[in-house]
């Protein structure tokens, strides 16, 4: 879940601009949303909301406004632990 604070637009536009360029970076038109943005607070979620309008190729990204649960932080660390273990075993197997 996102909260970042974003001052104004110009960030939020900078941010989206930014996940878009890292996750299509061949600018593929895409129409449908693949990607939905969670936030954590109203002032981001109002802000990348407005940021969208009059983007180019960012329809395939969503804003959702969401409550920080300890069941997204539970299961963000579950998978950061099994993260770890994947390429702690991947390294014990290369050596």
């Amino acid at each position: 879940m996102l909260n970042v604070n974003f001052k104004n637009i110009l960030e939020a536009r900078e941010y989206i601009r930014n996940t878009a360029l890292t996750l299509n970076p061949s600018h593929t038109i895409i129409k449908q949303i693949r990607l939905i943005i969670k936030v954590g607070n109203r002032s981001d979620y109002e802000l990348l909301t407005n940021a969208l309008v009059g983007m180019k190729n960012v329809k395939w990204i969503g804003i959702e406004l969401g409550e920080f649960t300890e069941n997204v932080n539970r299961s963000a660390d579950s998978i950061h632990e099994n993260l770890n273990n994947i390429l702690e075993k991947n390294y014990v197997n290369c050596n």
